[in-house]
């Protein structure tokens, strides 16, 4: 097909333009001028599991938040009563850090009955910074009318909700009961939810092979998380480690600032025998979750493997001051009492 005109569109951007196969067969002359954020703001902003959606839908951690908020904003000017694109401008809004604007248009949205926009808001309401306990029963209300209505996010949510006791009682069971309502929609979500908990044993009798079942069902549809989690099962176990590196790529290309995945192919890179081609993605993924423990414990593991034990000293004693974890500790304290000429930790300030 050849390439539109420029003299017919002067503002046109490439999203847009990589949208023009899909329109009506009509004049770019003809086209209303605002008619071309919509689109823009669906490309950047859709949930993707919204079956309202248009294009393919972003996680809300992969939102180019500066792009979206200025094109949905766009959008809702020209069209007020979409609910959307109203809803889209909250998710652009929420990844850009502005949990108040986010959740007014959710609440917006939601008010119109849009689905999505509930479990959204009942999501930020729960789990936004200083949330407050009086926000969880309307929170709950919201979320379950999502769940009711068959939406697969909020049935995982409420899922998670009662596996952590958050705003209700916890009960691994109930969990379970909500993951399999998810999973049996055929969403990625709920298959990885559940096949967590069979890999696990938690809320259900521990069977890997359901486990395996439902992490592939995940893969196949290339849901990035499902790509970590299954190479992390794989590692977990000591089993194919080839294909566990394979799905931890796949999953790092997919989400390459997620600090779980580089720390995913940096264990299964170390396990193999390949520490030095390991390193940074261990410490990228201890400097993109400081405060994480496990990570900090991992990174000093593929430093010890690639001959830098003063380092993995150093990060050892860093996951032994975070963990709150008494097997952990264990741990720890048996590699540093393993590390030959490990230099005296520091004492503590007076």
């Amino acid at each position: 097909m050849p390439i539109a005109s420029r003299a017919l569109a002067p503002c046109m951007t490439l999203a847009a333009a990589l949208l023009l196969p899909l329109a009506p067969r009509v004049a770019m002359a003809q086209l209303p001028e605002e008619t071309i954020p919509a689109p823009v703001c669906d490309m950047l902003a859709a949930h993707p599991f919204d079956p309202g959606r248009f294009g393919r839908g972003t996680t809300l951690h992969q939102i180019d938040a500066d792009r979206a908020v200025g094109a949905c904003a766009a959008a809702v000017e020209a069209d007020p009563g979409n609910s959307r694109l109203i809803y889209q401008l909250g998710r652009a809004l929420e990844a850009a850090g502005q949990a108040d604007e986010a959740q007014a248009r959710y609440t917006r949205a939601a008010d119109t009955g849009y689905v999505p926009a509930m479990s959204s808001l009942a999501i930020l309401m729960l789990y936004r910074e200083n949330a407050a306990l009086t926000d969880a029963p309307i929170a709950l209300t919201w979320l379950r009318r999502a769940a009711d209505a068959g939406f697969a996010p909020a049935l995982v949510t409420l899922g998670d909700l009662h596996a952590e006791g958050r705003a209700v009682e916890a009960n691994p069971g109930t969990a379970v009961g909500f993951y399999r309502r998810a999973a049996d929609t055929g969403n990625p979500e709920g298959q990885l939810a559940l096949a967590g908990a069979y890999a696990d044993g938690t809320g259900v009798t521990q069977d890997d092979a359901e486990a395996e079942r439902l992490y592939r069902l995940a893969v196949a549809q290339n849901w990035g998380d499902a790509l970590n989690d299954y190479a992390w099962f794989l590692y977990q176990r000591n089993r194919d480690l080839p294909e566990a590196e394979r799905l931890a790529r796949r999953a790092l290309a997919s989400m390459p600032e997620d600090g779980n995945v580089s720390d995913t192919l940096a264990a299964i890179l170390t396990r193999r025998g390949r520490a030095v081609e390991a390193l940074p993605y261990a410490i990228y993924a201890a400097a993109r979750s400081p405060e994480n423990a496990e990570f900090h414990e991992r990174l000093g593991d593929t430093l010890r493997d690639a001959g830098r034990m003063d380092d993995a000293v150093t990060a050892w004693r860093r996951a032994l001051e975070l963990t709150q974890s008494d097997d952990q500790r264990r741990r720890l304290n048996e590699r540093l009492s393993a590390a030959p000429a490990a230099a005296p930790a520091p004492a503590p300030a007076k």
